[in-house]
């Protein structure tokens, strides 16, 4: 198992497989649990979610490039999961939906089964 080690102020944070474990919880957190797990975003549902949203307002990738300004390449990229794209860019393929940021990134926390 890999795990990643990080400082947010004086806190110690420990990321493990598909969980954000927060240890020694001190300062800006104040009184939370020691011990705090938070789900890991679901990037394949949000990628199936883009990926019907496009299908079904019948855009191809040049079109939604068009739209969007971002290259045909970037998007085949994010839809297929080798990137996951900038937050300026799901947000220009949101306005291109015409769907709000909000409602493309409700599939994050879908979990799957």
């Amino acid at each position: 198992m890999t795990s990643v080690v990080f400082t947010l102020s004086e806190d110690v944070g420990i990321v493990q497989a598909s969980t954000l474990t927060f240890t020694g919880c001190r300062g800006f957190l104040g009184g939370m649990p020691s011990h705090r797990s938070l789900a890991v975003p679901n990037f394949g549902a949000l990628r199936s979610e883009f990926r019907r949203l496009r299908s079904d307002a019948g855009l191809t990738y040049d079109a939604l490039a068009e739209k969007t300004g971002v290259s045909r390449r970037t998007l085949i990229s994010i839809e297929n999961g080798q990137s996951n794209g900038s937050v300026e860019t799901w947000y220009l393929i949101a306005g291109a939906l015409e769907i709000t940021m909000a409602d493309l990134m409700r599939s994050l926390d879908s979990i799957d089964k």
